[in-house]
């Protein structure tokens, strides 16, 4: 939905010059109406599965980003040695437990 009314903004809306309301009503009509003569039926590229293991990663993602502002706030970044496996361009840091 939401890019649905980014494409209307954007290909009906931003440039045009609607001096009533009338105007910009007429103006969304005509771009649903075409809109909806070119429509194909959406069809999903991802399982469900796949979009909730993306989702979950993403979580993860969020409470480690978390963590560490958290330790940073409290006396400097702290890596633990899976950070630094996981992350070539830190090793050689340092790691304080």
């Amino acid at each position: 939905m939401e890019r649905f009314f980014g494409l209307l903004t954007e290909k009906a809306l931003k440039r045009g010059l609607h001096t009533s309301i009338p105007e910009l009503r007429r103006a969304i009509l005509d771009y649903v109406e075409v809109h909806n003569e070119r429509s194909k039926p959406l069809v999903w590229s991802k399982s469900a599965d796949a979009i909730l293991e993306s989702v979950r990663r993403f979580g993860q993602r969020t409470m480690d980003v978390s963590r560490r502002r958290a330790a940073s706030a409290s006396g400097g970044w702290r890596f633990t040695v899976e950070d630094i496996r996981k992350k070539p361009r830190l090793q050689g840091l340092v790691v304080r437990y």
